[in-house]
């Protein structure tokens, strides 16, 4: 008998036994395939993650790039969760979640907002069919921008009356303003108002027909 026949043989057989679950629910025959399961997967799951770090970090480190150690340590003192040292296992989330925010963060930036000033830029610097929306579009930026500052330090001298540039940020407002009825009263936006009353609108308003006429 081959082996991949037997563990097929034997996983029917462990198969059989868990179904006891629903008559007996923990009794002594689940333990047995439950056992095994959890087993097999925590060794299964090891293995992976040694093949995995193996091919990532250790055979690098034994070319060479001992600099991978610093990355493997940061890894390890996530499980001193398990001690009594637990305040380690912040460094590594600590890390996690700098680095992360940071990247997202720079995508952000460039994608929402780097890279349309640049085309913006680009486009009215060079011969274009529409120089005038273009260039429109680069004065209004930094009003419109001007809305969303937050902060008490640099958001006063926009939205307080009085300040220098306070007419800045109103500006802003007016043309964001604009900006966001013209996407609401488009005509692709429009368009959706028929197909939102035929299927949502109109099938609540069928059943609470039903509902009072009964």
């Amino acid at each position: 008998m081959s082996l991949e026949l037997a563990v097929k043989y034997v996983s029917f057989v462990m198969a059989i036994i868990a179904f006891s679950y629903a008559f007996h629910q923990r009794g002594g025959a689940f333990i047995i395939p439950e056992g095994v399961y959890i087993g097999s997967f925590t060794a299964y799951s090891l293995f992976q993650i040694y093949r995995s770090l193996k091919a990532t970090a250790l055979d690098f480190i034994a070319a060479g790039q001992v600099i991978l150690v610093v990355p493997i340590i940061i890894g390890l003192l996530a499980y001193a969760r398990l001690t009594r040292f637990r305040w380690l296992a912040r460094y590594p989330v600590a890390i996690l979640s700098g680095v992360g925010a940071g990247a997202l963060f720079g995508l952000m930036v460039r994608g929402q907002l780097l890279a349309p000033i640049g085309d913006t830029v680009t486009a009215v610097s060079s011969v274009a069919n529409d120089p005038v929306s273009r260039a429109l579009f680069l004065v209004l930026l930094i009003p419109i921008i001007s809305l969303f500052l937050y902060s008490r330090t640099f958001a006063d001298i926009f939205h307080v009356k009085g300040q220098r540039l306070y007419y800045v940020q109103r500006i802003g407002r007016i043309a964001f303003m604009i900006i966001v009825a013209y996407q609401c009263v488009s005509p692709s936006r429009m368009a959706y108002i028929p197909t939102l009353f035929q299927k949502v609108i109109k099938p609540v308003i069928d059943d609470l027909v039903l509902l009072f006429v009964r």
